[in-house]
């Protein structure tokens, strides 16, 4: 198995009773008018909330920044993270939700992701809690059809966040930042595979080789926009824009100085990635640094179709 989880026992949860898990959601503990200063600190209180029998609260799974997993109740149990009542069932935005008519605990499995104010609040999770998000999605799914016989769809029907479920007292959770898209993409490839043939994909996708390819691949989409751009259609006013989109973005993640210009950041933008790209040929740490900052950019890329 390629995630070690940690077991914790919550006394905060009941039988499902006749009801099969056929909805996965994710939640982050915490939004950005949280209290909590610290990883540790943030850990720390969602750990004693889940395992204090006062709180009433329980989830089945939490993602910490560093992505290990933690399990508090049994997928055969319901957890109490999610739970509503009519006539508020009647309005959520999940239609699930809505043709069920009953507390969504009874049949939805939690996701829960550490995040606190400046620290994914706002729902921007870690690359480690994204990758180990993504096994537990399909370690879910894998789970519920071996105990029911049952498999949950991989699919913006069947996985939402709490939003989804109750928009007025939790229309944060997970966050305005939530890779919805990217994990929607990796989803749509883990669903038709096995748990194990998945498991080979993650480690691939970790491996120094599939980073190499992702980074020169950023590198190669950059240049290809950035050709198109210096036509007169259609298609070099769509690349144009897109290249200035990457301004911010890049800007944001420490790997553009230059100020913002509608007239010259398409061209800084290119510049910048072929600098990167060139440097990330090297056999050297050189090499290694330039890759890596290029991949910074590969989770906005893919969730925008790019890569």
């Amino acid at each position: 198995m390629l995630y070690d989880i940690k077991q914790l026992h919550s006394p905060n949860f009941q039988s499902r009773g006749a009801y099969v898990p056929n909805l996965i959601v994710n939640h982050i503990t915490d939004g950005n008018d949280s209290v909590a200063t610290s990883e540790a600190q943030e850990i720390s209180a969602v750990n004693n909330t889940f395992m204090s029998p006062a709180s009433q609260c329980s989830s089945h799974y939490d993602i910490e920044p560093d992505g290990n997993i933690i399990q508090f109740v049994r997928l055969e149990d319901d957890a109490w993270t999610q739970g509503l009542y009519a006539p508020a069932i009647a309005v959520a935005p999940s239609p699930i939700v809505r043709n069920m008519g009953v507390n969504p605990n009874y049949y939805s499995v939690s996701i829960e992701f550490i995040g606190f104010k400046g620290h994914g609040g706002d729902g921007a999770i870690t690359e480690a809690q994204f990758v180990a998000g993504c096994w537990l999605h399909k370690w879910i799914q894998t789970e519920v059809f071996r105990i029911y016989g049952h498999k949950i769809p991989l699919n913006s029907t069947y996985v939402i966040g709490h939003c989804h479920i109750d928009p007025i007292n939790r229309p944060f959770d997970p966050g305005p930042k939530f890779p919805w898209s990217r994990l929607f993409a990796e989803l749509a490839i883990a669903d038709n595979m096995t748990m194990q043939d998945y498991e080979g994909r993650l480690i691939y996708l970790g491996s120094p080789m599939s980073k190499a390819s992702q980074a020169f691949a950023i590198g190669n989409e950059i240049t290809y926009l950035w050709n198109m751009s210096k036509g007169t259609d259609g298609d070099a006013q769509w690349a144009k824009k897109v290249l200035l989109g990457l301004h911010p973005v890049m800007t944001s993640l420490g790997l553009m100085t230059k100020p913002y210009s509608a007239d010259t950041s398409h061209d800084d933008v290119a510049n910048q990635a072929l600098f990167l790209y060139n440097q990330g040929q090297l056999k050297d740490g050189d090499g290694v640094w330039a890759r890596e900052q290029l991949l910074k950019l590969y989770p906005y890329m893919l969730s925008n179709g790019l890569v």
